[in-house]
This record gives structure tokens, sequence and C-alpha cells, in this order.
């Protein structure tokens, strides 16, 4: 299995933002079928797409679009690609890419490079409630100056294999008085695409 080449990833980013399209990026060097770029988090893939909410969750399958199968009966097991960027052909069926294959693993070099650029969603969120103020938090509706003290003294959060808003929600257990709907809210301000992936 040959490695994604940083030129390579380069190309595509950019052929991406010229052509503007929305949803994959194209590898060239690649066969005929659509090509997506994603990191694995618990066995699930997180296809990059440069739209509004930059990682999009995906499930893979090798069955064809066009058999009258359902695609979880052949779902790809991604175990081994965990923590990793990869490169998977297939074609967009929404929710699902058929005739789904890993087609290369991005060097460690090209992963860090796409993270760094392309923070996940977790990350992402995290810096913005790790680098908000207590004027910040107090632009949530029912957090005053009281709470809002004690939300930038529990700085930074930290939230290891963070996949989603409930795992954001849950760092700020250990907050006191701030319960389940104060964490939604506080999520929901800072990281409202967190939510909008779930749906």
């Amino acid at each position: 299995m040959t490695k994604l080449s940083l030129s390579h990833l380069k190309m595509a980013v950019i052929a991406l933002l010229i052509l503007g399209v929305c949803g994959a990026l194209p590898a060239s060097a690649l066969a005929d079928d659509d090509s997506f770029v994603g990191f694995v988090r618990h066995a699930k893939f997180l296809r990059l797409t440069l739209c509004e909410t930059l990682w999009q969750e995906v499930r893979l399958t090798s069955i064809p679009m066009e058999m009258a199968v359902l695609p979880e009966t052949t779902e790809l097991d991604l175990t081994e690609y965990e923590e990793k960027v990869i490169v998977v052909c297939g074609r967009d069926g929404g929710g699902w890419i058929y005739s789904a294959t890993v087609a290369e693993i991005a060097s460690p070099l090209v992963a860090e490079f796409i993270l760094r650029w392309f923070p996940l969603p977790c990350e992402a969120c995290l810096e913005r409630i790790n680098s908000a103020t207590q004027e910040d938090f107090e632009e949530v509706d029912a957090i005053g100056p009281g709470k809002s003290e004690l939300l930038v003294a529990g700085q930074p959060y930290v939230a290891p294999d963070c996949v989603g808003a409930l795992d954001i929600e849950l760092v700020l257990d250990n907050v006191p008085d701030i319960g389940d709907v104060l964490r939604e809210r506080i999520v929901r301000h800072f990281c409202p695409e967190l939510y909008e992936q779930d749906n």
C-alpha cells in the first residue's frame, strides 16, 4: 500500500478549492472512482469535505450502489486504521460510500499537516471553549459572572478520542453548578457544527 505524498495532497486541496466542490478530495493518481480523504476514530470514517462542516461521518461498504443489498451487511471494518488519515475510493451515496476500498494510508507527516490545517470537530470546539473569556461564556443564556468564572477556572478542557458534542459536554461535567442543560447550551453556543454533524 503506497503512502499519500504531501505534494499529492496539496494538489488535491488546491484542485478542490479551485473547483469549489464540497464532498471529496480528488486524487488523480488513484483509479477512476471517486476518492475521499478522511480520518478514522473509533472505527468511524470522518470524511474531509472543506464545506461548512469540515468533517462528515460516513460509513463504508464494499457492495456496489446498484446492488439490492443492505450496505450494513458488508460494512468495512476500519479498526486497523484507527487514528490514521486514509484515502478511500468508492461511490458517494449519501451517508455511505459504496464499493469502498482503502487505497492509501497517509504518512504521519501528511496526517499532521491535514489535522493541523483542518482540525477535527472536537479539537476545533475545544480550542474555542478553552480560549473563551468570562464575557464569552456570559453570552450563553443563564450563565452569569459566577458560573463564567468557574468555567474559565476549569480551562483548559481536554477530551481525548472525542468524536461528538456529547464528549465535549461530558468534559464540562466537572465544573460545579453546571448541569446537563447548561453544558449543552455552552457547547451549542461555541460549537453548533457538532450538532449539525449528529443530525
